[in-house]
């Protein structure tokens, strides 16, 4: 694809529910969860859910696609995880 479509077309936009971020007091908490949803509808789809209705996804591509770090992500993790996601 060329600079201009991976640009324009809609997998390059986030979309996050701004009363979710200030909830969670976090522009980023609530882009980590946002992206965490996608993914699962995304396995979900395809019926690629485990048994207990989870999936698979390498930390290091979260971080790639969120451009976080790894300390961030985790610090973004446990944020979520105390807020009872």
């Amino acid at each position: 694809m060329s600079l201009l479509s991976n640009t324009v077309s809609q997998g390059a936009f986030w979309m996050v529910n701004k009363k979710l971020a200030r909830h969670l007091e976090s522009n980023d908490a609530a882009l980590l969860l946002a992206d965490l949803i996608a993914r699962r509808e995304f396995f979900m789809e395809r019926d690629s859910l485990d048994s207990e209705g989870g999936f698979f996804a390498l930390s290091e591509s979260i971080e790639e696609d969120l451009n976080l770090t790894k300390e961030s992500r985790q610090k973004l993790t446990k944020h979520l995880e105390s807020e009872g996601f």
